[in-house]
């Protein structure tokens, strides 16, 4: 009988990564990383301030020359701070497991808000627009394109400097009836504010965005009518600012139409839990605003103090002494501030004199006197 042969126990050959770091067989090999890959991630990595909000532009299965213009129609609104993409997607956002896709590129492109077009019978030039919360769809909303009147229909009018910021409008009372209205008032305005300044210049407010929740009156003259639903008409607006005849410092102001104009009519949505939903407005304590005594902020974020002061002297409150109530020195005003009369002063004066008249009469009695006794004793000696 032969030998038993045991089996061998050599290990696996080590493999040297090219980043030059050794390592197992399809195992814990690591991926070599650059200098300009380190600072990739290091932008997509969480920051305290976090960057300005891009948004990913990319189409669906299939579309439409309507869902195309709007899809330029957008990255022209949002310029610079837009990523849109030209080849069509294999993606469903409103169906699980047909999302990741969506997920993947808005984490390559580091994009938290997307718009993504689409065209079929069941949903003609749809629209949905969401926005993400740690590279996974927080929440989004379907839109129906039904009308589109695009920038260069207005003659050119709209040639804004790139990156300025846009003053939004919400108009319409009944933004707050439901959810839906709510959550879609919220994310148009994530959607289109751009990005965060401390400072801004008057020349800088240049365009004017006016988002009109159409009341139910209006909806039936719209090319779909449909049964009553929140319905959201969007139009910019060019600032030109006018001289002021009044105050040259504060001109004048006047909105000119300059496109695009849309009308867009919900559909579908989906909103994320409040325990999400909370995490995600969650803030990081060094931004976070050390609460001082007296001092409070407003829903503008101005701040806002208190003073507290103590009990006023007022005996030592110095009052004006305007000239025009003083008396001039022909009226009788005195040095001291008080009026004499000429008059007395004249009889203080007779007086004075009378009285020293009277002493010195006085005095020669006296010496009168005692003379005549004088001459009475010599006589009778």
């Amino acid at each position: 009988m032969g030998k038993r042969v045991e089996p061998s126990k050599k290990r696996a050959p080590a493999v040297r990564s090219k980043a030059g770091k050794l390592g197992k067989t399809g195992q814990n090999a690591t991926k070599r990383v650059t200098r300009k890959g380190k600072r990739v991630l290091q932008e997509r990595a969480g920051k305290h301030k976090e960057n300005a909000k891009k948004v990913l532009v990319l189409k669906g299965r299939s579309g439409s020359e309507v869902i195309n213009n709007v899809l330029r129609e957008l990255q022209l609104l949002k310029a610079p701070l837009c990523c849109r993409l030209q080849r069509k997607n294999d993606i469903l956002p409103f169906e699980s497991g047909k999302d990741g896709l969506l997920e993947s590129l808005a984490r390559k492109y580091d994009c938290s808000l997307f718009a993504m077009g689409s065209h079929s019978k069941k949903r003609p030039h749809n629209l949905v627009l969401g926005r993400m919360f740690d590279f996974s769809v927080l929440d989004m909303v379907e839109f129906g394109v039904e009308q589109l009147k695009g920038i260069h229909a207005f003659g050119g009018a709209a040639k804004f400097a790139p990156g300025t910021k846009p003053m939004i409008v919400f108009n319409g009372d009944d933004y707050e009836r439901s959810q839906l209205t709510a959550k879609i008032k919220n994310l148009l305005l994530d959607f289109l504010r751009g990005e965060e300044m401390e400072a801004l210049d008057l020349t800088g407010l240049d365009r004017v965005i006016v988002c009109t929740l159409l009341p139910e009156e209006q909806q039936a003259g719209l090319d779909q009518p449909q049964s009553p639903s929140a319905v959201v008409a969007i139009n910019q607006f060019r600032v030109e600012l006018l001289k002021n005849p009044d105050a040259p410092k504060v001109p004048k102001s006047r909105l000119v139409d300059a496109g695009p104009s849309m009308i867009l009519r919900a559909r579908r949505s989906q909103f994320a839990s409040d325990e999400l939903y909370r995490s995600a407005l969650r803030r990081s304590k060094e931004n976070k605003q050390k609460s001082k005594k007296n001092i409070s902020h407003d829903v503008f974020g101005d701040e806002l103090g208190r003073i507290h002061l103590g009990k006023q002297d007022l005996g030592q409150l110095v009052t004006a002494r305007p000239k025009a109530l003083k008396k001039s020195r022909s009226d009788g005003e005195g040095s001291n501030g008080y009026v004499q009369n000429a008059n007395e002063e004249d009889s203080e004066m007779d007086g004075g004199s009378q009285l020293e008249f009277e002493d010195d009469s006085a005095d020669d009695g006296q010496d009168g006197s005692l003379d005549s006794n004088s001459d009475s004793d010599a006589d009778s000696s």
